[in-house]
């Protein structure tokens, strides 16, 4: 027998062991972020946010994560005051809006009503005064 041949065993048994730590190393990678992934997004939809709700809240008012409108419209946490805006036009504020001063910062209320369904925004004036980021939606 040859030398090749004797050796050829003992190669495929190295790339046996070296595709399965390869699958197993890549496996416990997918498994962990997919995992984390899922971790953080329970963890943002699910758990309240730690700000109080505002003192302007409509009783009954419910803390939202994504508020669904028609068209397929969504209005998620996150989102600035000019997607907002560029989403909904400037029709759907209801006029009225207020100023609350919390231990977190400033933040801005506005009312909505786009058709049927009515809401507020929270937005949070620490980050950016001009184009302030939503903090908490409510729907009531």
């Amino acid at each position: 027998m040859s030398r090749v041949g004797r050796a050829l065993p003992g190669v495929q048994w190295i790339l046996a062991v070296a595709l399965l730590v390869t699958a197993g190393v890549v496996g416990t990678k997918a498994v962990r972020e997919w995992r984390d992934g899922t971790a953080a997004q329970d963890a943002s939809a699910t758990s309240p946010d730690d700000a109080a709700p505002p003192t302007s809240a409509p009783p009954g008012a419910v803390r939202i994560p994504v508020l669904l409108l028609e068209g397929d419209m969504r209005v998620r946490i996150g989102d600035t005051a000019s997607q907002v805006a560029t989403l909904l036009g400037r029709g759907a504020e209801v006029g009225r809006f207020e100023l609350e001063r919390t231990d977190q910062g400033d933040r801005l209320v506005r009312f909505y009503q786009h058709r049927e369904v009515r809401f507020l925004l929270v937005f949070s004036l620490s980050e950016s005064p001009q184009d302030p980021t939503i903090t908490d939606i409510f729907a009531y």
